[in-house]
């Protein structure tokens, strides 16, 4: 019987970005969509208008902003703990979101015996795109290819090579 050789490598940027565009999609679907109803009645018809515009109807309207403020807040938390469980869950169990099993990617951890809290803590800068991009950019202007809350987590995204 033949026994393959694996060797990891950092993942490259692109399939990064793939898999993250992936689980973005997913969440969206499974966790966002049955909040959308919710939201929909909450946002009053604005939803379709400019955040100008909804700046204008909500300071025109502030006891209405003050009522649904709490219930919005409330909602969007939910929403970003069930997005962090969403990638700490499956990569403390499997090493791998769902957009990283499409691209063969993996989370490992540095140390031998990881903790949920090392997956949980890299995720997230992932509930809000102004964060997760200052800690991508750190991935870009240092070596190795993580980005900084993987660093303090302790943790990185590899490819596997295989050979004989």
């Amino acid at each position: 019987m033949v026994k393959l050789k694996v060797k990891f490598f950092p993942a490259s940027l692109w399939k990064r970005a793939f898999a993250y565009i992936i689980d973005v999609f997913v969440i969206n679907l499974v966790i966002v969509l049955p909040f959308q109803k919710v939201l929909d009645a909450l946002s009053n018809g604005i939803s379709d208008k400019s955040i100008f515009e909804s700046f204008a109807y909500f300071s025109a309207n502030t006891a209405q902003f003050q009522a649904i403020f709490p219930k919005l807040i409330f909602i969007f938390s939910v929403i970003a703990i069930l997005s962090i469980l969403y990638w700490a869950i499956l990569e403390y169990k499997i090493g791998q979101s769902v957009g990283k099993i499409l691209f063969h990617i993996y989370v490992k951890p540095q140390n031998k015996d990881p903790t949920f809290w090392q997956f949980f803590l890299r995720n997230v800068t992932k509930v809000s795109t102004f964060p997760l991009i200052l800690d991508a950019m750190y991935m870009i202007f240092t070596r190795g290819r993580q980005r900084y809350f993987e660093k303090i987590s302790k943790t990185f995204v590899v490819e596997a090579k295989y050979s004989l």
